[in-house]
């Protein structure tokens, strides 16, 4: 059985008061679920949830240099961006296929 939120009771909803005047506004319950929700859709799969461009090596590309902040940013961002997809086109051997931290290649 799931867990019911204390604060709105599942509700979605908590009443507030500010200045005499009451109203509601989203439970903080909503932002766990939203962003569950998020990586549900996002449909990135199970073997690449936790890539992360840190160990990455230009190995001296201006290019590659060039695009990564952007890269980090749009990354950092997503779902919440527009337009909501990036694709890397290089040659072969331009390493833009990932390996595990470990070294072995992705399954």
């Amino acid at each position: 059985m799931a867990e019911v939120c204390i604060p709105c009771g599942g509700a979605a909803w908590v009443i507030v008061e500010c200045d005499g005047l009451f109203g509601a506004r989203r439970c903080t319950c909503q932002d766990e679920w939203r962003t569950e929700r998020q990586r549900e859709v996002s449909r990135i799969p199970a073997n690449c949830a936790d890539v992360r461009f840190d160990p990455f090596q230009l190995r001296g590309s201006m290019e590659l240099g060039e695009v990564m902040p952007y890269l980090k940013r749009y990354t950092d961002s997503y779902p919440s961006v527009d337009p909501p997809g990036a694709l890397l086109v290089g040659e072969s051997g331009a390493g833009l296929n990932r390996k595990r931290d470990n070294g072995g290649p992705w399954a």
